[in-house]
């Protein structure tokens, strides 16, 4: 499995929406509306790592309202879960 991070900047039109569009993707388990410089934070877990540029580029990044989007993978997951 491959986790990854995803911060979303978003046109403020779809700042009502968009946090349900995210979490319906297919391979985003999480969608988070945060303060800051992004607009939201996706988890997204695929079984493959080629799966990601799929859920990022072709999912996330062609939602009505997404900017832009920075993703980091994560090499290892800490904590009790």
């Amino acid at each position: 499995m491959t986790s990854a991070i995803v911060l979303v900047a978003a046109e403020r039109t779809a700042m009502p929406t968009l946090g349900n569009e995210l979490a319906l993707v297919e391979g985003v388990a999480e969608a988070y509306s945060v303060g800051g410089e992004w607009d939201f934070v996706a988890i997204v877990r695929v079984d493959q790592a080629e799966g990601l540029s799929t859920v990022v580029s072709s999912e996330i990044g062609q939602l009505p309202g997404v900017v832009r989007t920075h993703t980091m993978v994560a090499f290892e997951s800490f904590g009790r879960g």
